[in-house]
C-alpha cells in the first residue's frame, strides 16, 4: 500500500515537472485526463494494464466531443506518460492502457522556481509584520479619558463645588457607604437645577444634613416654613 501511495505522489510530481518545462504544449484538459487515469488505476488496485472507457472518462473530466478526447489521450501517449496496449475496437469498447512510471522531466526547474518563490514569500511576510507594527494607531484623548475610572470628586469640582465642600461630601457618602456612580452624579445635577441654587450651595446643604445625596424639595420646605413663620408673628402686649 505504501509503495502505491508513493507511486501516486511520484506520478504527480513528475507530471508537473514536465508541465513546467513545456507550458506551450499542455492544457488543463491534459492534467484532468492524466489524473483521472491515475485515479481509475488506483481504484482498480494499481493494475499494470487496464481498460479506459471513453464515455466514463469524458463525463469525469467534462469533455463533450470525441475529437478532444482522442487528441488529449494521444498527447499523453506521445509524451510518454501513458502506454497504449490495445486500441478500442468501437465506441462501445474500452482501449487498454498502462501508466508509464518512468516518465519525468529532464531538469528540476520547477523545484528551483518553487524554492525561490518560498523565499520571496517569507520575506514578504516579514515585511507585512513590520508594516502592521508601524500602522498601529495611538489611543486618542477621548479613548484615554473613557478608560479612566470615574472620579466623583473631580466631577463635583467641574460643577463649581469648592475643594473643601467636595471633600466633606465625599466623607459623608463614604460614611453612608454610598456608591460613587455616574447615576448619582446625574441625579445630583438634576436636583440642583430644580432648586435654583448653585452646586456649591446644594452640596453644602447636603453635608449639613449628613446626607449622601441632595433633594430640591428640602429648599422648598425651608422656604415654605419661613413664609409661614413670617405670616403668623406673635402679638406683643404692652
Amino acid at each position: 500500500m505504501a509503495k502505491n501511495e508513493l507511486s501516486g505522489y511520484e506520478l504527480s510530481r513528475n507530471w508537473f515537472d514536465w508541465c513546467f518545462e513545456n507550458p506551450d504544449l499542455i492544457s488543463p484538459t491534459h492534467t484532468a485526463m492524466y489524473f483521472f487515469i491515475i485515479e481509475h488505476c488506483n481504484r482498480l488496485g494499481w493494475k499494470e494494464k487496464f481498460g479506459l472507457p471513453m464515455e466514463m472518462t469524458k463525463d469525469a473530466i467534462g469533455i463533450k466531443n470525441y475529437r478532444t478526447y482522442s487528441n488529449t489521450l494521444n498527447d499523453l501517449i506521445n509524451w510518454g506518460f501513458i502506454k497504449l496496449i490495445q486500441k478500442s475496437k468501437n465506441q462501445y469498447s474500452s482501449c487498454i492502457v498502462a501508466i508509464v512510471l518512468g516518465a519525468k522531466a529532464s531538469t528540476k526547474a520547477l523545484d528551483k522556481a518553487l524554492q525561490k518563490h518560498s523565499q520571496k514569500q517569507c520575506k514578504s511576510i516579514v515585511c507585512i509584520d513590520k508594516q502592521e507594527l508601524l500602522t498601529i494607531e495611538p489611543i486618542n484623548k477621548e479613548q484615554e479619558e473613557s478608560s479612566k475610572p470615574f472620579n466623583f470628586k473631580s466631577e463635583l469640582l467641574k460643577l463649581g463645588v469648592s475643594e473643601q465642600v467636595a471633600s466633606d461630601w465625599m466623607k459623608v457618602r463614604k460614611a453612608k457607604k454610598a456608591a460613587n456612580t455616574e447615576t448619582a452624579l446625574r441625579g445630583l445635577i438634576k436636583e440642583i437645577g430644580l432648586s435654583k441654587l448653585t452646586a456649591n450651595e446644594c452640596v453644602t446643604i447636603s453635608v449639613e444634613r449628613s446626607w449622601q445625596g441632595f433633594k430640591a424639595e428640602w429648599i422648598k420646605k425651608d422656604e415654605k416654613q419661613k413664609e409661614n413663620e413670617s405670616q403668623y408673628k406673635p402679638i406683643k402686649f404692652d
